[in-house]
């Protein structure tokens, strides 16, 4: 079946080709590495407080989770746990980290784009 892009006879239909978010998450091009983990740590933690499992961190102290094994409720604890610790100690260097790494890409690429202006031929807009 090949794919075929949206008409006015068929507008549902898929695109010729899809994106692979994959490939935009490691490329280069994009936010640095430490910003995109920086900003997936309290994304991850709201998403877990989201479901619920905030009340299974009481498993940690010993206090038993109603109607969840300890064999279930300890590892969810524990992962919930080191989320919240990663999401306190690992996040803000790394949103740090990645916003320095992206101000200087920008200025690397305007040093650049800079010396290419000015290796070029000069015009008659250039003539003072």
């Amino acid at each position: 079946m090949t794919a075929k892009t949206p008409t006015a006879d068929d507008p549902f239909a898929p695109p010729a080709r899809l994106p692979r978010l994959g490939a935009l998450w490691r490329t280069r091009r994009h936010a640095p590495w430490p910003l995109r983990y920086g900003l997936a740590l309290p994304l991850a933690l709201g998403l877990m407080h989201l479901v619920g499992l905030r009340e299974w961190v009481g498993v940690v102290s010993g206090t038993p989770v109603p109607g969840v094994p300890f064999a279930v409720a300890a590892p969810v604890g524990f992962v919930y746990v080191l989320t919240w610790l990663a999401t306190l100690a690992l996040a803000p260097p790394m949103l740090l980290a990645g916003a320095v790494e992206l101000g200087l890409r920008r200025r690397e690429r305007a040093a650049s784009k800079g010396e290419a202006d000015s290796a070029r031929a000069p015009g008659p807009r250039d003539e003072p």
